[in-house]
């Protein structure tokens, strides 16, 4: 294996970018002995992969007992919430869509969620072939906060953040760098009167939930389309999102040179028609080092072992 590219460095044995790693934590063997502790003082009651140990403890700035904290946090809702069969049931409608050539996957409460929001999860694929997902905020419908009920919208949350999860984790192991998702908050069409209503505030909230239950998934988020609202909007995407996460944004009237280096040539061409006139009925896209490795080789074979993802 060829060494890190340049801004990078292995950890884990997987490489980062060195700007995730905190001023004055460069000694990789000090690094790689907290990673081990880590992962021993979990084991009696929540066994961790490397690369789960990896983000807790880039998400957690390398605090252990943060990061211990955060992984029984963890462990606790993916008990209480049954996550491995949830994850099961994904994989093979990820199977299903792999075998019938189909565009996408279904989502769990897809169908309800877009009554309240039309959300377009894994919609792109990055130039390093992470997923990226458009969030039409500005499509949120402050009528349809009482309708759409509480569970549905958790278990949207749940379903969507545990599939980018297994694309993340397929992408990382084959990579060998750490996948991360890319999303995009499309704030077009957005009115004081969502900004400020509180019942849909909240149901918004819901929608994202699970989000930080999934540590150091986001490699980049991008605010576009933003106007002169944004400072009230922005009190609410960052309601959505964790102090570290909210490191990584970046915020424009319009759509960023960067974001569509980021996309390349494809998704960035993609993306003009899919911000314009958002659709609830886009495809959410299969990894494509998954559906390679399905017509190349024995799927089992292909899928990591993730302890604790089930």
């Amino acid at each position: 294996r060829e060494p890190p590219p340049p801004g990078f460095v292995r950890f884990g044995g997987f490489d980062i970018r060195i700007k995730q790693i905190p001023d004055g934590m460069v000694e990789l063997e000090f690094l790689e002995t907290r990673l081990m502790e880590l992962i021993a003082k979990c084991a009696p009651a929540a066994e961790l992969s490397v690369q789960d140990a990896v983000r807790y403890l880039l998400g957690c700035n390398f605090d252990l007992s943060v990061a211990y904290q955060r992984a029984q946090d963890v462990s606790k809702w993916r008990k209480e919430n049954d996550m491995p069969t949830l994850r099961r049931k994904l994989q093979a409608e990820m199977d299903r869509a792999v075998s019938s050539r189909s565009p996408g996957v279904r989502l769990p409460h897809q169908d309800e969620i877009s009554k309240l929001v039309i959300m377009n999860p894994c919609a792109l694929v990055a130039a390093n072939g992470c997923p990226v997902s458009i969030w039409h905020v500005g499509s949120a419908k402050a009528s349809a906060a009482s309708s759409v009920s509480d569970e549905a919208v958790r278990g949207w949350s749940r379903g969507t953040f545990e599939y980018v999860d297994m694309w993340l984790t397929q992408q990382s192991a084959q990579s060998g760098q750490l996948a991360g998702h890319i999303q995009i908050f499309n704030l077009s069409g957005i009115s004081f009167w969502q900004v400020s209503s509180s019942a849909l505030m909240d149901k918004l909230k819901l929608v994202f939930s699970s989000g930080e239950y999934y540590l150091e998934a986001v490699s980049h988020i991008y605010i576009v389309n933003s106007s002169s609202l944004f400072s009230m909007a922005w009190n609410v995407v960052k309601g959505f999102i964790s102090p570290r996460t909210a490191s990584k944004i970046s915020v424009d009237s319009g759509v960023p040179k960067d974001l569509q280096a980021a996309l390349g040539i494809t998704s960035a061409a993609r993306l003009p028609a899919l911000l314009q006139k958002p659709q609830p009925n886009v495809p959410v896209l299969v990894p494509e080092v998954y559906t390679v490795a399905a017509g190349d080789r024995d799927r089992e074979a292909f899928r990591p072992l993730v302890p604790g993802r089930g």
